[in-house]
């Protein structure tokens, strides 16, 4: 069996809470072993750099104010047995990777982010797995 999550984390807050939001779906949806696709928009984009910009408006604890949280959720899905199946900027107005695909016991061929958006303010991400028949 092959799982498949989407989420969508918080954008107006800080890291923590976007992190707490992570472990909840994770609590509710893949606390299970097996093969595993997260995918969605993580919001992830708080550095200390970042920070001072949105402490106040966010509500930022002491703790978010020095948080690289990409490396920090990366870490947490690597501690789980997921791999980060894409690197690079999905939002080209602030040159930011939000939007991430984690893979759990499931192969990625190809994977890229597709430099021309539809629409949205995000760029499209393609991923080809590895099925097994």
């Amino acid at each position: 069996m092959l799982k498949i999550v989407n989420l969508h984390t918080s954008a107006a807050t800080g890291p923590s809470t976007r992190m707490a939001e992570i472990e909840a779906t994770v609590k509710a949806h893949l606390e299970q072993s097996g093969r595993c696709i997260v995918v969605g928009d993580f919001n992830m984009f708080s550095t200390p750099a970042w920070a001072l910009l949105l402490a106040l408006p966010f509500g930022y604890r002491l703790p978010d104010m020095v948080t690289f949280e990409r490396r920090t959720v990366e870490n947490w899905w690597k501690g789980k047995g997921f791999d980060a199946a894409i690197r690079g900027v999905t939002m080209p107005r602030w040159r930011l990777q939000l939007d991430q695909v984690f893979l759990k016991n499931t192969n990625a061929v190809n994977a890229e982010i597709i430099d021309k958006n539809f629409g949205s303010d995000h760029l499209p991400i393609k991923v080809e797995l590895s099925v097994p028949k």
